[in-house]
Parts: C-alpha cells; structure tokens; sequence
C-alpha cells in the first residue's frame, strides 16, 4: 500500500513540475481491490502531500481511510471502476496545451505525428459539463468502455490505465501531441496528415 501511496506523491509532484496541474488542481486515483480505492484529497498542494493525506474510498463513495475529504471528482473515478474492471489508475490533469485545444473547434485525433498513430483510436473528446458533480461522471460514462483518453471540452485531460505508470504515459502523449498541433497551427501553415496506407502501416508496424 505504502509503494502506491509513494508512487502517487511522486507523480503529483512530476505533474505540478511539469506544469500539467497547478499546485491544488488535478486528482489522480488507484484501484486497490474490488470495493477499494486510493484517491488524492480536495484542497490540498499535489506539490507537499503526504502520504498520511491520501483517503481511501469503497465504491459507493463512503470514507475509509483518510483525515481529507476525497478530491471533488470522486464520482468520476468511481464510475471508472466500476464500468472497467480492467483499469486501476486514472489521472486527471489541467495540462496548458490540452485544454487550450480543448476551448477551441479542432479534432486533436488527426494522424499528424507517428508516434502517435496507435493511439488515436482511444481518444475522444467530450462536451464538459459541471466539475464536481454526478453529469461529468454520466458524461464520461457514454464512453467509457471504448476509449482510455479523455479530452474534456473548456476543463482537461483524463487518462486511464492499466498501472499509474500507463495512464501517465497517456497524459504525456496527448499533452506532446498537443502542443505540437498548438506550434503547427500558431505558425498557420498547412500541415501534412498522413495517409490511410501510412497509418495502416504504423498500426501493422505496432502491433
């Protein structure tokens, strides 16, 4: 429990350096068993948790553990664990780049870069409703089951997977992705998508 606990302090403190969340921003959570989970607490710095200030949650969202009450978004990473019996981490972040594509009408799956071809089928970008409440859970819901990253119009980024380390490496991706597309489009040339049978040859390549 402990290692979870370290590796979940770590990976706040990477995402405040990395300017992904700002010091009170962001929630980051790990499935520990069946009806248990490890999530970080509301209003407090993601840059000087302890591990004393993590709470742990059953999956109607009752308090076990913890002197904190559970980031506001809890309900969103219930949900999670419920509908995905093979996800055990999820991250949300507040990355620059990917919120400000997110504020604008552009499709950030376009197959621009190759490196991130193989994952562009599980993005989806969603409408945001209220943070903090039972629609943006319901919101993510509709989707949940075929896709891992989560654009969140006018809000963020939410990334699933497996371990912490896969649903971070996720975040990394789309917020390079990004930031790439912001660069393309700043200098207002037109940039190369690629090709159908590039793409098929990128996945064949991967898999």
């Amino acid at each position: 429990m402990n290692n979870v606990k370290k590796e979940i302090l770590n990976i706040c403190k990477y995402l405040v350096l990395k300017n992904y969340i700002n010091i009170f921003d962001g929630n980051i959570s790990y499935r520990i068993d069946n009806n248990q989970v490890l999530i970080t607490p509301k209003r407090k710095n993601k840059y000087t948790l302890s591990l004393d200030d993590l709470v742990i949650l059953d999956y109607d969202g009752k308090k076990l553990y913890g002197k904190n009450e559970p980031s506001g978004e809890w309900r969103l990473h219930l949900m999670i664990y419920k509908q995905r019996e093979d996800i055990n981490a999820v991250i949300h972040t507040h990355p620059v780049f990917s919120t400000a594509i997110s504020l604008v009408e552009n499709n950030i799956s376009k197959p621009i870069l190759v490196e991130i071809v193989p994952f562009l089928e599980k993005i989806k970008e969603i409408k945001c409703t209220s943070f903090y409440t039972e629609k943006l859970a319901e919101s993510v819901k509709k989707y949940i089951n075929k896709f891992d990253i989560f654009i969140l119009k006018n809000h963020g980024l939410l990334t699933i997977g497996k371990t912490l380390d896969e649903a971070l490496f996720l975040t990394e991706k789309i917020e390079y992705l990004a930031k790439i597309l912001f660069i393309v489009k700043t200098l207002g040339k037109k940039f190369k998508v690629l090709s159908k049978k590039e793409i098929n040859e990128i996945k064949n390549l991967f898999s």
